[in-house]
């Protein structure tokens, strides 16, 4: 619209026509109560009257956010779902292997259109149970990058070359050159797959398929059957580890409290 209608519909004396230009005005945002107020200079009463009848006529859309209710325009919403989708969708032109985007990160990425929190937050709840985007407890995707069978296929290939290597597990800067792919998508496909179980941080640069590690405890739990201490050389043999992967094997099993040390061995921990 040309300023000089937003102009004129301001100055009507049509409060609803008002309330409706001010609403297409906002585009990505909300308002509560108290800031139709001040910018309308109406009492509570008729504020609350027209909302009322606009939200009947399904043009404003009620919720409450933070123990307060928000209003904004319906149409602004449904546009919303669809361009939240796309800025998606283009994110992942670029790095196909990002597995989705924590609220801040979207909320980031959709500055350029002024959304605002409440207005994001209600428009990601309508997305999701219209299942046209994805929530996976942390991170929000678009139902057609959540299956991207890409990233799945990359997910199967770390967890391959874990299992392969048993104990002698790569860094993830060595991972990294050995699957073909970038450190910064490495760990972010780790911290997924560590999320769903599969993987076990051991120390800061190691991780540990699940398998593994259940084996290593259980070995550990059966040589206290019959021994009172474990050493460095007693874990080599069973791994065929070197120290370089020992101490983070010995510390991930010291501090989760299935052994204890004591001088250059260990006894057993209260969790074994």
């Amino acid at each position: 619209k040309k300023w000089s209608e937003i102009f004129n519909h301001l100055l009507s004396n049509d409060l609803m026509l008002k309330v409706k230009q001010v609403f297409d005005f906002l585009g990505y945002r909300t308002l509560t109560i108290i800031a139709i107020k001040r910018i309308l200079f109406e009492s509570e009463s008729v504020i609350v009257d027209i909302l009322g009848k606009l939200i009947k006529q399904k043009y404003l859309t009620e919720f409450t956010y933070k123990n307060a209710k928000h209003y904004v325009s319906s149409a602004s919403m449904d546009r919303s779902i669809q361009l939240i989708e796309s800025e998606i969708d283009k994110m992942h032109e670029k790095n196909k292997l990002k597995r989705g985007f924590n609220f801040q990160q979207l909320f980031n990425m959709l500055k350029p259109f002024r959304f605002s929190e409440p207005f994001l937050n209600r428009t990601l709840e309508r997305a999701i149970k219209s299942e046209r985007i994805t929530f996976n407890g942390s991170e929000y995707n678009s139902s057609t990058a959540s299956k991207d069978d890409g990233v799945t296929k990359i997910k199967q290939d770390i967890i391959k070359l874990f299992r392969q290597c048993r104990y002698t597990v790569p860094d993830v800067t060595e991972a990294a050159t050995r699957l073909n792919i970038d450190i910064k998508t490495l760990k972010d496909l780790i911290v997924s797959l560590t999320q769903n179980g599969e993987l076990k941080s051991i120390g800061a640069k190691f991780y540990l398929h699940q398998e593994m590690l259940d084996e290593l405890i259980e070995y550990v739990r059966q040589h206290f059957k019959e021994h009172k201490e474990i050493d460095v050389g007693v874990l080599r043999d069973f791994t065929g580890c070197s120290r370089k992967y020992l101490i983070p094997l010995f510390e991930y099993l010291d501090s989760n409290g299935f052994t204890e040390r004591q001088g250059d061995v260990r006894v057993a921990g209260t969790n074994l």
